[in-house]
């Protein structure tokens, strides 16, 4: 009996200290502030908005959560004060407020919170589109000049040295698919000049296309067998003299040199040009001789650099 006596009183006193103990807790506030996040145009929740709360005034971070597929955050600070509720996404403004928790006033549900898109002011943008520098027609090639930077400041043969089945050697001649043999037309009609010599002597700062065909129609009658290479000029209507002049200078004592003037009256045109080019092409050279005299063997063997000029 004395027994039970016992462990009633334990019980009533283990009961009661759970309830006295808990009290302090369960009259304690539980702070909070929610709200809901937006788009403003689209009425649309924006998920995984980041929600900081900073304290004043040195802005550390008290709290912080992400918002669920709803726009709904919740945050839980432990202590009441002055507070900042930062609210951000990427491509929309970044939004502030100032709050205020206090044991009076725990809880603050914020509502609806509506993001702005971020507007960003760049520069104007230009587009430009280049015309191709070789084209393909069913009968030509036909090269724009324009569009070869590199070489408008050389002659036609600097042009011609990019494009495809013409073929230039180290002293400036020109062949087409091998052959050397073609005709040279200047706005259509026939240069005085022989092939590769009028090619290396018109300026390509004065040519607007080159035509090249490697299989003319019988209203071309050319009369070289290799092709044809129509040289089409800048049109210009000015009147007077005109005219042009390259220098060029390279390694291995290379200078070179040419000009051009124009005389264009109503009617006719008169050009006057020439060229000159002094090139040096160094090289090695090994040579091995024998010579057989009845049962004597003479050896001669020799080996050096040497330089070869070309003059035009």
């Amino acid at each position: 009996m004395r027994k039970h006596i016992y462990i009633i009183i334990l019980i009533i006193i283990t009961t009661g200290s759970v309830l006295f103990g808990n009290e302090p807790e369960n009259n304690k506030p539980r702070y909070r502030v929610s709200g809901t996040v937006l788009d403003q145009k689209a009425e649309a929740p924006l998920e995984y908005a980041t929600v900081a709360l900073l304290s004043l005034p040195d802005s550390n971070l008290v709290d912080g959560i992400i918002t669920d597929n709803h726009g709904i955050f919740n945050l839980k600070p432990d202590q009441p004060g002055d507070y900042i509720l930062r609210i951000k996404f990427i491509g929309y403004e970044t939004f502030f407020t100032n709050i205020s928790l206090t044991p009076e006033e725990p809880r603050i549900d914020l509502g609806t919170i509506h993001l702005n898109s971020a507007s960003v002011d760049i520069d104007e943008v230009s587009i430009e589109a280049d015309n191709k520098s070789i084209e393909y027609k069913i009968d030509r090639k036909v090269v724009h000049v324009g569009e070869q930077y590199t070489a408008l400041s050389g002659t036609a043969v600097d042009v011609l040295k990019n494009v495809p089945s013409i073929d230039v050697d180290i002293e400036d001649n020109v062949s087409i698919r091998g052959n050397s043999n073609f005709t040279v037309l200047i706005d259509g009609r026939p240069s005085v000049l022989e092939g590769s010599e009028a090619l290396q002597q018109f300026p390509a700062g004065m040519i607007k296309d080159i035509e090249i065909i490697t299989n003319p129609s019988a209203k071309f009658d050319p009369e070289g067998t290799g092709g044809i290479i129509n040289i089409i000029t800048e049109k210009r209507t000015i009147t007077g003299l005109s005219g042009l002049v390259h220098a060029d200078v390279g390694l291995d004592d290379k200078y070179g040199g040419d000009f051009l003037l124009n005389y264009r009256t109503e009617k006719f045109n008169y050009y006057l040009g020439g060229d000159y080019n002094d090139r040096t092409y160094p090289g090695t050279v090994e040579r091995r001789q024998e010579t057989y005299t009845g049962d004597t063997i003479s050896y001669l063997n020799s080996e050096g650099n040497y330089a070869r000029g070309h003059q035009r």
